[in-house]
């Protein structure tokens, strides 16, 4: 379990994480967009592992489910669709949804876009 924890972190920080550099630091427009297309090619990914399980290792919310929840808030912030990956939108839900998660970003001072889901 361990090994499989780190993979997963290590898929996150390196296949995820790395490739939204770009969209931070403004540059060219071409550049962007080969950037969101390996973003959108790591969700097809995603999109296909989650679509027996609730988390990235089975049923239970570990440390690798907390990283890519800040990357999908991140894809939001780039306008990045969630919804053309439905199971992923699914699992930022059940995420975004857990009391723990809520406090963390109430007490950032963070507003996704789950922080308005509920009141609409």
């Amino acid at each position: 379990a361990r090994y499989h924890m780190q993979s997963w972190l290590t898929f996150i920080s390196s296949e995820l994480h790395k490739q939204f550099g770009p969209l931070f630091h403004n540059e060219p427009e071409a550049w962007q967009a080969k950037q969101r297309g390996k973003i959108s090619e790591r969700f097809l990914y995603l999109e296909d592992i989650l679509t027996d399980r609730a988390f990235l290792m089975g049923e239970r919310f570990m440390i690798c489910d907390a990283y890519l929840f800040v990357m999908l808030q991140w894809a939001d912030k780039f306008h990045i669709d969630l919804q053309l990956y439905p199971n992923l939108d699914d699992y930022e839900d059940r995420i975004a949804q857990r009391p723990a998660v809520q406090a963390a970003m109430a007490a950032e001072g963070l507003h996704g876009r789950h922080a308005y889901k509920k009141s609409a």
